[in-house]
């Protein structure tokens, strides 16, 4: 089985010492990949989150990490950190499907406690009163126009630019946490494909994780309490 995604040497060397811990590696980037050589729907002129980037992300998380503290990380936090990254921009990915999951189907009022106040149908709507009210000037730097936004019409299949521009805004606003619920939950989308099928990474996990990927949209001590809470 191949590495596309190349893993930086110090943390190579970790999860090579634990079978299990590598194939989950292995397994989840053989899930992933496909998806980061494909331009995001909502985001057509936008920077791709591909590869090169997770491989970033990755060697700055390895430069950041202190030898010492290095020694003290086991195999599966490695892992666990790993699979962080490869998620942690998977809400810019998105589909229309899973768009109307999270704003119109069973994802519409889901919040998860501790972390959220609204639920998506309520940030998406306290999103769009606020982009209405935006000055011309804000409405170019956002979205190349300068007159008043018309709200999408989510259940349409041929969204015009400037409906993905405006969802895709309110995706990359919310990313992180995406990321933490594609973690604990499915990838929405069309097929709702199962990004740990095949692993052996178990509910707590996920939810490290979601949290981990969640967390660089996250202030770090709101971040501490959830996980003091949810860890102890």
């Amino acid at each position: 089985m191949g590495m596309p995604v190349i893993i930086p040497e110090k943390f190579k060397k970790k999860i090579n010492k634990d079978s299990e811990c590598l194939a989950n590696v292995l397994r989840l980037i053989q899930n992933t990949e496909s998806l980061f050589v494909e331009r995001p729907e909502f985001f057509p002129d936008y920077t791709i989150h591909g590869i090169t980037h997770i491989e970033k992300v990755l060697n700055y998380a390895s430069n950041l990490i202190a030898e010492q503290t290095m020694k003290k990380l086991t195999a599966k936090d490695v892992s666990l950190l790993i699979a962080a990254v490869i998620l942690h921009d998977f809400g810019m990915f998105l589909t229309k499907a899973g768009v109307r999951k999270i704003l119109l189907g069973d994802g519409r009022t889901h919040r998860t406690e501790h972390l959220d106040k609204c639920s998506w149908e309520e940030e998406w709507d306290a999103y769009l009163k606020q982009i209405k009210r935006y000055s011309e000037e804000k409405l170019m730097y956002y979205f190349g126009i300068g007159t008043m936004i018309i709200s999408p019409d989510l259940t349409s299949n041929n969204l015009s630019d400037i409906d993905k521009l405006i969802i895709g805004e309110f995706l990359r606003r919310h990313h992180h946490r995406l990321a933490h619920e594609i973690a604990i939950g499915v990838l929405p989308g069309g097929m709702d494909q199962d990004i740990f099928a095949g692993t052996s990474f178990t509910k707590a996990d996920k939810e490290e994780i979601g949290i981990l990927a969640r967390s660089h949209g996250m202030p770090i001590r709101e971040t501490e309490r959830y996980v003091n809470f949810h860890f102890g």
